[in-house]
């Protein structure tokens, strides 16, 4: 898992205070980045120090690399990047968290159902092309 989590934002190694039962999260990585799995009991774990402030570097060196990091706490989906967070009641197994950048910040999001990802793909590339070739100017 530690080589994972280094490809993915940069994390190198995890020391003992981050182990799931003294942390009361659990880290995995997906194609996207870092999820920390809260326990269902320690729903603000994540929030408290030392964690925060490693969940915040590695969001920061996320956002350069095009990585997210997501906080899962029960229902909740919480996409944390340097300056925010975008807290979401509830993403369903087929749906997905849609971001829009400027550069690479995260400036904000959407969530779609997974069939609707492509459109909205080809939306933002249209969208970016008009802006490109001023037709709005």
């Amino acid at each position: 898992m530690t080589s994972s989590l280094k490809r993915t934002c940069g994390v190198c190694s995890l020391d003992e205070r981050w182990k799931p039962s003294r942390s009361r999260l659990v880290l995995t990585t997906s194609e996207d980045g870092i999820e920390v799995d809260c326990d269902p009991g320690c729903p603000n774990a994540w929030r408290k120090e030392p964690y925060a402030g490693d969940i915040r570097a590695w969001t920061a060196k996320g956002e350069r690399n095009d990585m997210t990091v997501v906080v899962i706490a029960g229902q909740r989906m919480i996409l944390v990047t340097p300056v925010r967070e975008f807290d979401f009641a509830s993403v369903g197994p087929d749906e997905r968290i849609v971001r829009e950048l400027e550069g690479t910040k995260v400036v904000g999001t959407v969530v779609v159902k997974e069939d609707e990802i492509s459109r909205c793909q080809l939306l933002s590339i249209r969208s970016a092309d008009i802006e490109m070739s001023g037709d709005f100017a």
